[in-house]
């Protein structure tokens, strides 16, 4: 049967539950899907009371619990049918049972439960299915019937990790609410990716486990979130090409970023309204051609753009950011006529373009409720001197109108070159569809998924994985790899969720053991539980209760470089989490906020507050309540571009609209409106601080007294629900900042200090802040008790002179060295943001842990902090364009000079503890290192390796190789001129005087690129060396040398040789021999102990890999300074010579080919002889001496042809390869050896 006519029977077989019984439908159901069904045992009187007959003796032992399996409102239940391998095994001839990946799967039941409602949670729905799989020792899946629709629930099983009786139930995956009577075309697909054969052709699954984890990717989220952003990536680079937005904004951004902005802007109104549209709040007409037909004049001709203007912007600005009885046309005429709505954007506009009259538009958006929250907030404002600046172009002034097509929205598919954008040449026929189309092809649901339930549809995270990368499109730094990658910076969910519990966890540990007098392993173990998504109930008494609530209550939560929101969100859903399992009813959550207003001396703001209070907990979900409050007092969000913070808050408005009860029969349909977010979330440099005096002995209580007023005013903005009363607050915080402004530079403070306080505007959502500071923008004074998030990463060298030399130069910063990241900053900043025992997690490179520029920070953080825990991701993937692994460090501001540090791994989706590490070793150790792996058992090895050896900076000169693009200058004004480009002196074709010119990337990344020949395919003119930023000098390159890769990551290093005068970049490290410098140079020697070709054989060796990994840390860039310091043995003459034939050896057969048994013989052979020559133990006295049985091997001759090299070469790997002679056997004990087995890994 062909897809389409499958996809169709799938359409019919869900509306059949509307027409056959319960059971016939549901086996209906799945013998269209491909599933064999004839083992079956159906009930008879199909109630719960026969379900309980059955299986009611294990209830008690299985902990079945009625209540939470909702048993009261089962209409009817039937057992479906049983799947085994002999129904499997008609359909797969393959197929059979058997234990993988520690699970074991021999069958499958499927039930149908009918519910009595219409609608239930996810939760609910979650619940139900584990309490039923509690029962039965394999998987139960379950379909449900609730009203009109039906629910699919699948749940995922493994083996206990110390009880392999016992099963763990994990994640509940959902395909909720299938229409019966008109299913979304989104569940036709996903239950078609779900039926058997399907399955079979992508999976190819020979066993019960397999076709489960085939199930588990089908119905895997990341993928619907991705192929989700490439639909909307194409959508928004033709897009792109199609709009146009006033810009009257003076500043440096051009077009281009100022339409993408807006681009991004109207993406996410239009996702917010998709989500709301989920609990029935928007109107479904205005989003479908043939009816938007009848409302709107020339809609979806030929370069039409009507349905923007009339539609959505009368939606956005007149209907959901005005109050239902204040909707109503702005007057129309002429401009006398007019001035009295001038610069109020809240007016519908537009009436002529409209088919129906004016009366009939309002009551087209009757329905809407009235949202607030600056989400809709028209970005059009008057300037200081009352002229209107247009940036959404909500005008009847044609000339500033936006301009956005029909056909952004409405077009069918069609193919558009879109290769320049991606610098893809496979992108030329890249399918793109009106914004609605893709869209439509989808299901959205308004609840974001929790590492325990999960629903097939695309939640309110993707949000952040989408615009994450949407936002990277236009910054220079980012765009090229964000084109490339999809979902490249988004943080995934589970990275998330374990930084917010272990911050949260190092926070709230402090609290009870200082607080509630708790042991720390007491308060580590109830955390534990209070924390983890389970049924156990939490293990505090009422005192450290109210504690907790407390400490939740007061604590303050900054993301310093927030993007989309993802940690801000993480840290809401699980304090939420926390308060639901302490509070259940909201009781003492509800009564810590009545306590606080209480306090409050103004009369009528606190009566209103109370009344607010009482309305937010008694008309919404209980976790409204929890949201709202922790939203206001605990979160807050710092990000430099202005388009991230307006996410971030879109985010966290989906999250309160989620909890609320839709009530027609009550004001604005029982929807509170949005509070607003703008003084928590802010668009500033987090990095450049206020330069503050140094200490005032006096500081004047007049500046005290308007800083808590402006305090106090910023929380009742937040709940301010009109545009008036938004409006008079805006202009008392402007007012209050001059006069604190005035006040501080009385005070003591710089004019220009005092200006910037003055000047920070909280409510222009379309500008940045030029610094951030706690104090000012958040009314904090204290510090912060959890910083947490994933800070930009950007080497120092990559930065404008103008940033660098900032952070250089500021006595802020005192832990910036060498070729510093900008991650180092963020650190740097944040912990000295934190409160004391705050706690600090950051998802960071590698290299934070080992790099030598990371040095002073690391030291920073033994001396003055606690470093509780390291999790090491060198082998985890964790962002699709990492060029390197990376590292999660749990910090807190207290000083311990005697603790362990925790060292985990991250396996299959689990965070687990590999040994704990004495923090005196960082103390101690080279350079201050963050090791994670345990180095107990290398040290006396690694000991001994530098004792053999003499550092190799005495006999060779160690350089990296040139910075070819030019030098930056700065202008008269100030401004950083770029230098010239590398392409200025690179070429692409051979011309005389041109020298051959490699990248670091030239050579292989394994370990087949040692000895190896890179391919000239650039030449560089150095007769320009004068314009580039460091050209070396050419006896450096014009010399035989040894050529190093300097970022390789496990492999550490991978070098060549060179004869051929090859010049390369600065990513690249040369060694040459001390006789070959320049007379001049310091370092110049006429003599040479040592020759390149034995030192290549050394550095190559496993021996030294392992002693530079071991020393200087995994996935490390090599470093000249590093490498200077390697042990180099000096081997007799004779000794060398035979090495220096094996290089030889090898060398000659690169020429040929790449990699052969030959090649690895010979490899193995010299790392074999290098053990040797370091002297490693039981060498001896286990006949793995090779030295003495080589002999004198057969030097190649220049004047040799190739053919009679390989000829020699190939009779003595015959010779030394047989199994019978010395050598050979020597090479095979050496495996043997503990020593070596360390080196090599053989050991684990």
């Amino acid at each position: 049967m062909v897809e389409i006519e499958i996809k169709k029977s799938i359409q019919l077989a869900i509306q059949s539950f509307a027409t056959f019984n319960l059971t016939e439908g549901a086996i209906s159901f799945f013998k269209t899907l491909g599933y064999n069904t004839a083992r079956q045992n159906p009930f008879e009187k199909k109630k719960y009371s026969e379900f309980k007959a059955n299986y009611g003796e294990v209830f008690a032992d299985k902990k079945f619990s009625e209540d939470k399996a909702l048993t009261k409102e089962w209409k009817s239940v039937d057992l479906l049918f049983q799947l085994t391998k002999d129904e499997i095994s008609n359909q797969n001839e393959l197929f059979d049972t058997k234990k993988v990946n520690n699970t074991i799967i021999e069958t499958y039941l499927f039930f149908v439960i009918e519910l009595t409602q219409s609608d239930y949670s996810r939760t609910t729905f979650s619940q139900i299915t584990r309490e039923v799989n509690k029962i039965f020792p394999m998987p139960v899946m379950i379909v449900f019937k609730h009203g009109n629709h039906i629910t699919f629930a699948i749940i995922n099983r493994r083996l206990h990790k110390k009880d392999e009786r016992k099963d763990v139930l994990e994640k509940v995956t959902l395909i909720k609410d299938i229409s019966i009577e008109n299913p979304h075309r989104a569940h036709i697909e996903i239950l078609f990716d779900l039926s058997f054969d399907e399955l079979l052709r992508i999976h190819k699954f020979s066993n019960f486990v397999d076709l489960h984890n085939a199930w588990q990717k089908t119905l895997d989220t990341k993928e619907l979130n991705k192929r989700f952003y490439r639909d909307l990536s194409n959508w928004y680079f033709w897009a792109l090409t199609k709009v146009s937005f006033p810009n009257d904004v003076n500043d440096d951004r051009d077009d281009t970023v100022f339409n993408s902005e807006n681009i991004i802007r109207l993406l996410t109104r239009l996702i917010f309204i998709w989500f709301i549209k989920e609990k029935n709040l928007i109107p479904e007409k205005i989003f479908e051609k043939n009816e938007i037909s009848k409302l709107i004049h020339g809609f979806n001709i030929k370069n039409s753009m009507v349905y923007y203007r009339a539609i959505l912007q009368n939606l956005f600005f007149a209907t959901l950011n005005q109050k239902i009885e204040e909707r109503k046309f702005a007057t129309d005429g002429t401009f006398e006529q007019n001035k009295k709505n001038y610069g109020i954007k809240n007016l519908y506009r537009y009436s002529s373009d409209f088919a129906i009259s004016k009366d009939k538009v309002i009551k087209l958006f009757e329905k809407v409720p009235f949202l607030n929250g600056g989400l809709f907030d028209c970005l059009d404002s008057e300037d200081k001197a009352g002229k209107v600046m247009y940036l959404d172009g909500f005008s009847r002034n044609s000339k500033k109108q936006a301009q956005v097509p029909d056909e952004l929205f409405f077009s069918e598919e069609k193919i558009i070159d879109l290769s320049s954008v991606y610098d893809d040449k496979k992108k030329k026929n890249e399918k793109v569809k009106g914004l609605f189309e893709i869209f439509n092809n989808y299901k959205f649901t308004i609840t974001e998924n929790t590492p325990i339930e999960e629903e097939v549809a695309l939640d309110p995270e993707l949000l952040g994985r989408v615009f994450e990368n949407l936002l990277a499109n236009f910054n220079p730094e980012t765009k090229t790899t964000a084109r490339k990658q999809t979902g490249s910076f988004y943080t995934p969910r589970e990275i998330v969720n374990y930084m917010v519990d272990e911050s949260l966890k190092a926070y709230l540990k402090q609290k009870l053991e200082t607080e509630a007098g708790m042991k720390p392993e007491d308060a580590e173990v109830g955390l534990e539980f209070l924390l983890g998504y389970n049924e156990k109930e939490h293990l505090f008494d009422k005192k450290q209760t109210v504690i907790l609530i407390n400490a939740i209550d007061s604590c303050n939560i900054l993301d310093p470089a927030c993007g989309s929101g993802a940690f801000p969100m993480g840290i809401l859903h699980k304090l939420v989490h926390i308060l639901g399992k302490l509070d259940s009813k909201n009781k003492l959550w509800k009564e810590r906020q009545i306590e606080k207003a209480e306090a409050i001396d103004d009369t009528a703001i606190r009566d209103n507050l109370i009344e607010d209070i009482e309305t937010a907990f008694n008309n919404n979900e209980l976790d409204y309540g929890r949201k709202l409050f922790l939203i206001e007092n605990c979160i807050y969000g710092v990000d430099i571009q202005p388009i991230a913070i307006q996410i971030s808050k879109l985010r966290f408005f989906i999250s309160l609209i989620v909890d609320q009860k839709v009530d027609k029969t009550r004001d604005n349909f029982g929807i509170r409106s949005l509070p607003n977010l703008e003084t928590k979330f802010v668009a500033a440099n987090t990095l450049i601080g206020l330069e503050k005096p140094e200490q005032l002995l006096l500081r004047n209580p007049q500046i005290d007294k308007l800083e808590e007023d402006l305090k106090k005013l910023r929380h009742e903005y937040f709940s301010a629900k009109t545009r008036n009363k938004k409006h008079a607050c805006q202009e008392k915080d402007k007012d209050l900042r001059v006069k604190i402004s005035g006040l501080l530079v009385k005070d003591g403070w710089d004019n220009e200090t005092a200006k910037k306080i003055a000047a920070f505007d909280p409510y222009a959502q379309n500008s940045s802040a030029p610094f951030f500071d706690m104090e000012w923008m958040f009314g904090l004074t204290g510090g912060f008790d959890v910083v947490i998030g994933n800070p930009p990463y950007v080497s120092a060298n990559n930065m404008s002179i103008h940033e660098r030399n900032y952070f250089n130069k500021s006595v802020q910063y005192k832990t910036l060295n060498g070729k510093w990241d900008l991650y180092v900053v963020f650190i740097e900043k944040s912990l000295n943001n934190l409160n004391l025992n705050g706690a600090f997690s950051f998802i960071i490179p590698f290299g934070f842990l080992n790099q030598p520029f990371a040095e002073e920070i690391r030291k920073f953080i033994i001396k003055d902090f606690s470093l509780i825990s390291i999790v090491d991701l060198h082998n985890n993937k964790i962002f699709e364009s990492a060029t390197v692994p990376s590292c999660i460090p749990i910090i807190q501001k207290k000083s311990s000079t005697n603790h362990k540090v925790k060292i985990l791994e991250f396996n299959q989706g689990y965070f687990l503890t590999k040994y704990q590490i004495d923090i005196q070793k960082y103390h101690d150790g080279n350079q201050h290192m963050f090791r994670t792996e345990d180095l107990g058992k290398k040290s006396e090895l690694l000991n001994k390796i530098k004792a053999r050896g003499e550092i190799l900076e005495n006999d060779f000169y160690i350089s990296t190789g040139a910075e070819i693009h030019g030098k930056e200058s700065r202008s008269n004004n100030g401004t950083t001129i770029s230098g010239t480009s590398k392409f200025d002196v690179l070429h692409d074709k051979f011309a005389k005087e041109l020298k051959p010119y490699i990248e670091g990337s030239a050579i292989q990344k394994s370990r087949e690129g040692r000895y190896s020949y890179p391919i000239i395919e650039t030449w560089l003119d150095y007769n320009k060396a004068d314009i580039m930023r460091s050209p070396k000098f050419k006896e450096l390159f014009d010399s035989d040398k040894i050529i190093i890769r300097r970022s390789s990551g496990l492999l550490r290093i991978l070098a060549i040789y060179d004869q051929k005068k090859i010049y390369t970049s600065e990513k690249c490290i040369l060694i040459i021999l001390k006789s070959d410098l320049p007379t001049s140079h310091r370092q110049y020697e006429k003599e040479n102990k040592l020759e390149l070709k034995y030192l290549l054989a050394l550095i190559n060796s496993r021996l030294i890999d392992f002693y530079y990994e071991s020393v200087y840390g995994g996935f490390i860039d090599v470093y000249p300074n590093n490498l200077k310091e390697l042990p180099i043995v000096k081997a007799i003459d004779s000794v060398r010579r035979n090495i220096i034939v094996l290089v030889d050896y090898l060398l000659q057969l690169k020429i040929i080919i790449n990699t052969s048994v030959q090649i690895q013989f010979f490899d193995n052979l010299i790392d074999c002889v290098v053990y040797e020559l370091y002297q490693l133990e039981s060498i001896k006295s286990t006949g793995c001496e090779l030295l003495k049985n080589l002999n004198d091997l057969t030097a190649l001759k220049d004047e040799w042809s190739d053919e009679k090299k390989i000829k020699t070469i190939e009779k003595v790997y015959k010779e030394l390869s047989d199994p019978a002679h010395p050598v050979s056997i020597a090479m095979e004990k050496m495996k043997t050896i503990p020593e070596v087995c360390i080196i090599e890994g053989l050991d684990k």
